[in-house]
C-alpha cells in the first residue's frame, strides 16, 4: 500500500461546480483503480492525498502531472503505509472550512511554509511534521 501527498496550483480559474465535476470523473477511475485519498481545494491550489496499490497511486500522480490545470507541483511526501487513513473515501472533496479545526491549521501551514515557487519539497521537517499532523486529525476524527 502507498500514499502519495502533493501541493499543485490551479492554471486557470476554476468555480467550485467546476471542481466538483472533475472530482466526480476522479471518483469514478479511482474506485476502479482501488484508490482512496481527499483533495482540499483552497485559494486556487491543491492539496491531495492518494493511497492505494503503489502502481494505481503512480499512475494517477503522473496522469495529475500531466494535466494541464496543475502547475507548480510539489510533492509532499511519497511513502509505503500499513493502513489507509482514508479506506472509505473515494477521493473526498474539501475546502478548508470544512476541515476539522487541526487539520485545517495544518493546511494552511504547508501553504505558508511551502510557498508555490519555493524549491522545498516534503524534505523540510517542519512540512512533515504538518503532513504527519494533518492525517492524524483525520485518523482521531474517524475514531470519535
Amino acid at each position: 500500500m502507498h500514499r502519495l501527498i502533493y501541493l499543485s496550483q490551479l492554471t486557470r480559474n476554476m468555480s467550485h461546480n467546476e471542481v466538483a465535476a472533475m472530482v466526480a470523473r476522479a471518483q469514478e477511475r479511482n474506485k476502479s483503480a482501488g484508490l482512496t485519498g481527499l483533495l482540499i481545494f483552497m485559494q486556487g491550489r491543491f492539496f491531495q492525498v492518494l493511497e492505494g496499490p503503489e502502481t494505481a497511486v503512480d499512475h494517477c500522480f503522473a496522469r495529475i502531472q500531466q494535466d494541464t490545470r496543475h502547475g507548480g507541483m510539489r510533492l509532499l511526501s511519497s511513502s509505503e503505509i500499513k493502513t489507509r487513513a482514508f479506506p472509505d473515501w473515494k477521493m473526498s472533496l474539501f475546502y478548508p472550512e470544512q476541515l476539522p479545526q487541526q487539520a485545517h491549521e495544518a493546511v494552511m501551514s504547508i501553504d505558508t511554509l511551502l510557498p508555490m515557487n519555493s524549491p522545498e519539497r516534503g524534505d523540510c521537517p517542519k512540512v512533515r511534521g504538518l503532513v504527519r499532523e494533518f492525517l492524524a486529525s483525520f485518523t482521531r476524527m474517524a475514531a470519535a
